[in-house]
């Protein structure tokens, strides 16, 4: 993925051809904390949501959506306060009120609701624009993003014109879930050009729905780029989503901001292959930091156990070196694929999850996870671990009050020495207890008695 000096600005645009028909569409909402898929009006049922407004208010952007234009705001209201009767007077009213927009017109009102309430955006595009399998192309790409932004789908103003955008095809380079990625650059701005990353990936209706949950969810919403709270990680997640139709088939996209600086797994290759103190004295630090932002992001949302200082809490689910993108000017963290956040929004689980694939994914014997191998292949392995896990657990105890970081040390060996899975990756279990034995245990030890 490309990276960005400070001022620079990147979105990711995740796209997915659905086997949907556009009339199976479903329509994505966002009501306050909920994002629904909606398959017909019945989900907005007034017995699904806990107030009138609610219900209302699902009813008025599943309309809007279904129409894409084709129904004027009186007739979406009189829609869904005659014949469904989903809406009220008072209901409306006091939507309106919401809003500051007692006095507002029908379409203003409506398009108000829009901006948040409706998750992905419909484009109609002229398919002389796309190639046959109804993919983006260089040259369409831009123009599609103008015409987001001139139908008020996409209000970042870096998009603002069609001139202003160069779209740049980077191939495969995304990987096994990536169909399809660009690099866009915008000079609709005078002071300075901003990049951006356009994406293809393979599930993007599931993953607007998981991301848009993630952005929805309380104490979550500060970390949102381009968010930077002190001692956390930023949580790239998308701004805008869209969908449109190709023949019988829905492709869906979605804008995201993307990490300031390099992948973790860019610097080690760098120190991997020039093995300078400078080079070094660079991945002790970011892993100090990734330590202490990762504590800090696993306490915001941890859960009391007894006996324990680390308990259940959200974790990211896929935090391995490649989506973690450290930024060396500001000192700080920005996590990216983050729509495995939502599998633990209601189920939270051991930070260990997350500790343990970090770790240990170098370790794989899998071809497929190759990559990960050649990362360390060639660094000593005493050099590694005090170079990455000295200093990432130091970090995350010194997250911690001082009188709880021997317990928060004992723990994390506990993590390490434990058994553990990870989905589709498997590992020499008398290579994990050399390593442990050799290495792991033996910081362990000699942080303790510090």
């Amino acid at each position: 993925m490309a990276h960005i000096s400070k001022k620079s600005v990147i979105f990711a645009l995740l796209l997915h051809t659905a086997i949907l028909t556009p009339q199976e569409q479903p329509e994505v909402i966002h009501i306050h904390e909920v994002v629904r898929a909606l398959n017909n009006e019945a989900d907005c049922n007034p017995l699904q949501w806990d107030k009138p407004e609610e219900a209302c208010n699902c009813c008025l952007l599943y309309n809007q959506s279904k129409s894409n234009g084709k129904k004027t705001a009186d007739e979406i209201i009189n829609h869904c306060t005659n014949k469904t009767k989903q809406c009220s007077s008072a209901a409306i009213a006091n939507l309106k009120q919401q809003r500051g927009m007692a006095k507002g017109s029908s379409q203003d009102f409506l398009n108000a609701l829009a901006v948040d309430g409706i998750v992905v955006k419909k484009m109609n595009v002229d398919t002389s624009l796309l190639s046959p399998t109804g993919t983006l192309t260089e040259s369409s790409l831009p123009k599609f993003l103008a015409q987001a932004f001139d139908e008020k789908k996409l209000t970042n103003l870096d998009f603002s014109k069609e001139a202003c955008l160069k779209a740049k095809n980077l191939g495969t380079q995304g990987g096994y879930n990536t169909l399809q990625l660009f690099l866009v650059t915008s000079t609709c701005h005078a002071k300075e050009a901003s990049m951006y990353i356009v994406k293809e990936a393979r599930h993007g209706l599931d993953e607007a729905l998981k991301l848009a949950t993630v952005a929805s969810f309380p104490k979550m919403k500060d970390l949102v780029a381009p968010n930077i709270a002190p001692g956390l990680p930023t949580i790239s997640l998308p701004i805008a989503y869209f969908s449109y139709p190709k023949s019988e088939s829905i492709h869906y996209l979605a804008a995201m901001p993307a990490a300031k600086g390099k992948d973790m797994a860019t610097l080690i290759d760098k120190f991997r292959k020039d093995q300078s103190p400078q080079n070094r004295e660079l991945l002790n630090r970011a892993f100090t930091i990734l330590g202490k932002e990762t504590a800090n992001f696993h306490k915001r949302f941890m859960k009391k156990e007894k006996a324990k200082i680390i308990g259940k809490t959200i974790i990211h689910g896929d935090f391995h070196v490649f989506n973690l993108f450290f930024d060396e000017i500001g000192g700080h963290f920005t996590f990216i694929d983050n729509e495995t956040i939502a599998d633990y929004l209601k189920n939270p689980a051991s930070p260990a999850i997350d500790i343990r694939k970090l770790f240990f994914m170098p370790l794989s014997i899998n071809s497929t996870y190759q990559q990960f191998r050649d990362l360390i292949e060639g660094i000593d392995q005493q050099v590694w671990y005090d170079m990455a896990l000295k200093n990432f657990v130091t970090g995350y105890k010194n997250a911690y009050p001082a009188a709880q970081q021997k317990e928060v040390l004992q723990e994390l060996q506990k993590m390490f020495n434990e058994n553990f899975e990870i989905k589709w990756v498997d590992f020499d279990n008398e290579q994990l207890t050399e390593i442990r034995k050799k290495y792991i245990n033996p910081i362990f030890i000699e942080l303790l008695k510090k």
